[in-house]
Parts: structure tokens; sequence; C-alpha cells
């Protein structure tokens, strides 16, 4: 079996954010039996030392609560497991090492490597003149880096880990589609002020070609060399949740799969499914990483097993029946954006009635004690903060809102994007039992005059408005 499975069948032309960047790094320790699917026997016995994988478990640091599986455990009443993972394909983050947070590695015009401390160079203001360093206080004076060097001999992109640490450079194949990518890209992400007049320098990852950037006037801050996410690729996991959805799955899958950003983990945990549903997932199996179907505890428990089989940097939940807003959204949150220290992302969506729709703008996050201020479609939370705070399976209606609030309290990093990112279809529980959600934000958030007042009126309101639709049926 090779990496080309998923390429040499009926979608060679189509590629999916889900399949492009596909690696089989455990084929040396697992069997596969007549559907070429990783045996029973073997599919909890994987370990790496590198990856930091024992018994098909990821190892975390000893200071971790939580546990990242990469398949759940056989329960009774299971329908099916598969998808991309079942078949030993497996995904990972990515960074480029040419300039990382530590060093800056360059070579020399005879390939010997160096590596500068950035507390002696500093990349906020690296001035690159006729492709040299033009830094004094560098001690690189016994030697000349090329940028042309620097392409060609430390472009290199490295596998990381769960804690972003660089684990081994990917395969040759995977680094050429991650460069292509971002070549496909980088006229968005032009550097500017660059002059052409050396066709020496070449570098088409922050798209210097055939330039110098010689305006003394202009530094790095602005050609975000440093902490950019053009030396970045995170693994991005989705998450849908499904029971008997046949009605809106498919759209939402299109949704998942079509987008543009080419590192993308899908995972869809179905509750045991009596309609069409898992004929819908099977239909669409090449392009899901990893799927089950068994019965639940309801959707925040179907929730917390999608989180815990996430391997992924990012984790966002866009459940049956709603969709991202189109097939940039990923690309646009992803790309060329500083997100080190943020915990949570989140951005607007568009609400999609029975025959309208309207853009809600995210509310200030600050006021979070008064309610939701973004649906959890259009968020995107930190796989290490998520994994350690899971959904509360007692909270039957606001277990989201639940999360948040408590993050919010403990001082994790919010971060707003003005992104639309979600189509939220209204009718769902919460829209249903709109005072019994409400009340259930009252009973999470800390109790004070001001907050019982608040909702102590916005509860009335839903009473009244409830009361002025019955009569408005009955006249």
């Amino acid at each position: 079996m090779t990496n080309n499975q998923y390429t040499n069948n009926q979608y060679t032309n189509i590629q999916y954010s889900t399949t492009q960047l596909l690696t089989r790094p455990f084929d040396d320790q697992l069997e596969f039996d007549e559907n070429e699917k990783i045996t029973s026997e073997t599919k909890f016995n994987i370990n790496n030392s590198t990856f930091k994988i024992q018994n098909s478990k990821l190892i975390g640091n000893p200071e971790d609560k939580f546990e990242t599986v990469l398949f759940l455990p056989e329960t009774e009443g299971r329908k099916g497991e598969g998808g991309l993972r079942t078949k030993g394909y497996f995904k990972f983050s990515y960074e480029n090492l040419m300039f990382n947070d530590e060093c800056l590695i360059l070579n020399d015009k005879y390939g010997n490597e160096f590596k500068v401390d950035n507390s002696k160079l500093n990349n906020l203001t690296f001035n690159i003149q006729h492709s040299k360093l033009d830094n004094s206080d560098t001690n690189t004076a016994d030697f000349t880096p090329h940028i042309s060097h620097l392409t060609s001999n430390n472009n290199t992109w490295y596998i990381t880990d769960f804690y972003n640490n660089p684990i081994q450079p990917a395969p040759p194949e995977i680094q050429q589609k991650i460069n292509d990518y971002f070549a496909s890209i980088n006229s968005t992400f032009k550097i500017q002020h660059s002059t052409l007049d050396n066709p020496d320098t070449y570098n088409s990852t922050f798209n210097i070609q055939h330039s110098t950037l010689d305006n003394p006037d202009t530094s790095n801050s602005t050609f975000k060399i440093q902490h950019s996410t053009l030396d970045k690729l995170p693994l991005i996991s989705i998450i849908t949740v499904v029971f008997n959805g046949e009605k809106y799955l498919e759209e939402t899958i299109q949704s998942v799969i079509n987008q543009t950003y080419p590192n993308v983990e899908y995972i869809i945990i179905d509750g045991g499914s009596t309609d069409g549903t898992l004929d819908i997932i099977k239909k669409y199996e090449y392009a899901i990483d990893y799927w089950i179907s068994e019965p639940d505890k309801g959707i925040y428990d179907a929730m917390n097993k999608g989180i815990d089989v996430a391997t992924g940097d990012w984790i966002n939940f866009m459940n049956t029946g709603d969709s991202f807003f189109d097939n940039v959204v990923l690309e646009k949150l992803f790309v060329n954006n500083d997100l080190e220290k943020i915990d949570v992302i989140y951005g607007n969506h568009q609400v999609i009635y029975t025959n309208r729709k309207r853009i809600a703008k995210a509310g200030n996050i600050e006021d979070i004690w008064k309610g939701s201020q973004f649906c959890h479609q259009s968020s995107f939370v930190s796989s290490r903060v998520h994994k350690v705070n899971k959904y509360n399976l007692c909270n039957k209606i606001g277990a989201d809102f639940e999360l948040f609030y408590v993050l919010y309290k403990y001082k994790k990093t919010f971060k707003y994007m003005d992104v639309i990112v979600a189509n939220y279809s209204a009718g769902g529980l919460s829209d249903i039992e709109r005072i019994d959600s409400i009340v259930s934000w009252w009973n999470v958030i800390e109790k004070n005059t001001k907050a019982n007042l608040y909702y102590s009126w916005t509860v009335l309101k839903e009473i009244l408005k409830s009361w002025v639709k019955k009569m408005l049926v009955i006249v």
C-alpha cells in the first residue's frame, strides 16, 4: 500500500483540504486486513518515541492532565469505524526553520551551516542588501550568507509535536506540497519596498524573487518574517457531531473538505444513526480522517469524544446543519497570523433562517457574563486548552457557553478576528428552548446584583416575546 492510494482513483484530479498532506509513518508496525484497514490486533499497539506515541496514545508532558488517543476504544453497540486514519494515514503540523524563534539558520557560499542567535540578530531590524547580511553586530563577518543558499539549503519543513517542537524533517513529497501551497498564495503576502537589482536572490516562501530589501526605512516587522505563519502550517482539527442528520450532513462535509487550507484533520462522531447518515459518511470516507458510529450520552459526550482523538493544534466544531461561510475561512484565520500565545480564536457568523439571512458580529468577550458572545461554530480552541477543558455533561443545553465562560474567567487569551467563519442554522436546541438556555447561562456565571438584575430582565423579555407571538397566532 502506498501514499498514493487515494490519488489513484476517481478523485485523481481533486484536491481536498483533508487529502493533500497524508503520511504513513507507522506502516512497519501495522498489519492490514482484506479491506486495507489496520487490524484490531495492531491499531492499539503503535509505539514511536520520536513522535511520543505509546500504545497508540500521544504522550504529553508529565504535568498534562489529558490524553490523546489515535483510536477510540471499542464500545457496545458500535455500528462502524473508518476513515483515513484506520487505513494508516496520519497528519502533523509543520514549521519551516529558516526563521525560527531561537536562531536564524544560515549557510555560507561553501555550504557550511551557521546558527545566529536572535539575541545577536534581531529579525525585526534585519536588512537584506545585495544578498548579504548587513549587520555588524551579528558576528558574521567571516562569511557571506546568500539568500539563494538560504532558500535551497535551509527552506526545510519540519514535523512538529503537540507542543510545536520540531521533530524531524517532513518527507520530500510533503515539503514540495507545502512549498507549492505557499507559492500559490504568495501574491497575497508580497514583500514590498524591494528592488529588482539582484538576479542571485530568490526566496519563494517570502516572495523575494530576484530582489533585495535595501530600503533602510523598512524593517522586517513590515515583512512579517519573524513569527509569521508563512513559516508554520498548523494542523486544524474540524469535528462534526451528528445523529440522524442525513438531510444536512453532506453540505457540512463539503464545506470542510473544500477549504483551500491544505492541512485539515476531519473527524465525524455519529451517535448511532438509524437513517442514511452512515451512507453519507462512507460516501466521503476518502476525505475523512476518522469517524465512528456508536451510541453516546448526548451531543456534548460526542463532542468530548472528538476532542479525545483530535491531533491538530486547533479544534473547531462544525456540527451537522452548519457550515463554513466560504472556502477560504481557514486560510484567512491561520495563514500569516501570529497565534502563538492565543488560546481561543473567535469570529463572526451568518445566521440562516427559513426565509432570510443575517450577519451576526461577535460581541465583546468582556461581556461574556451576559451570555454567549459568539457561536461555537465560529470559534477555534487551542487543543492543549480544550483537552484539559472539555464539555460538562451535566449541562444539557449550555455546556459550550460554560466552557468559554470558564476559560475567560481563568484568564485564557481570546482573540477576535473580523472574519465571517460559519453559517449557523437557526432553530437549534438553544434557540427552541430559549428561556432554558438563558437560565443555563445564569446558572454558570458568577452571581452578583448586576448580573441577577440583567438576567431577570432578560428572562422577562423572552416571556413577553413568547406571549406576544402566541397572541398574534390566535388573532
